[in-house]
């Protein structure tokens, strides 16, 4: 047979709202909120996250990847009174 809901007045819930959280998460068990005689709502606790490992191994040299690591780099612009020149080349859509 199911366990009977802790019950507890909105009013109650309203002025003690921190022991409430408090006691939710030691106990760990639901809380009805009722208003009026009427249910109004019922609190659980939040389930653990799952935790998400590394979906993959680490590359290793062996890899056929580990050749594309860091070959998208290139070296810096070497005059720097050209800056604007070179984020204009950069920046400008390739025309065939």
């Amino acid at each position: 047979m199911a366990k009977e809901l802790r019950r507890i007045a909105y009013d109650e819930f309203a002025a003690h709202i921190n022991s409430i959280f408090d006691r939710l998460v030691t106990d760990k068990e639901p809380v009805l909120i009722e208003k009026e005689g009427e249910d109004l709502a019922v609190l659980r606790p939040a389930k653990p996250a799952k935790r998400i490992g590394m979906r993959g191994k680490p590359l290793t040299k062996d890899d056929p990847f580990s050749i594309l690591i860091g070959s998208a780099v290139s070296d810096p612009p070497t005059d720097a009174r050209k800056i604007h020149e070179y984020l204009t080349d950069a920046l400008a859509p390739h025309r065939p």
